[in-house]
């Protein structure tokens, strides 16, 4: 199931327009990342400095996911990396409802498996 999303500024640095989609063992992010920084020019070149990417997050590694609210409907998803370190991406949704409820099935699914 596909979602299409708007990342916001958080620990990972996707960009822009991406998606979000549930798998049966895991979250996939598809996104934009920039490859380098460069801060007086960022904006001018962003197609050339920015590159398509994914992540993928087992469920079993996600231990909090909010909705903050803003000033528009916002998800927050903190998961641990193999590193055992904490990070996390924040996105704008806009069937914020339809996807938390899947995302519950799909974490509680893979719990019952354990």
């Amino acid at each position: 199931m596909q979602f299409n999303v708007i990342y916001q500024p958080y620990k990972i640095q996707f960009h822009g327009h991406g998606s979000v989609f549930l798998n049966d063992t895991a979250l996939i992010f598809e996104g934009s990342v920039r490859k380098f920084n460069i801060p007086l020019i960022q904006a001018l070149y962003e197609n050339v400095i920015l590159v398509k990417t994914i992540r993928t997050v087992p469920y079993s590694t996600i231990f909090s996911d909010k909705k903050i609210k803003l000033s528009q409907d916002c998800c927050k998803i903190d998961y641990r990396l193999p590193d055992g370190k904490k990070t996390g991406i924040k996105f704008v949704i806009i069937k914020q409802e339809k996807f938390l409820n899947k995302l519950e099935e799909y974490m509680t699914a893979s719990k019952n498996l354990l």
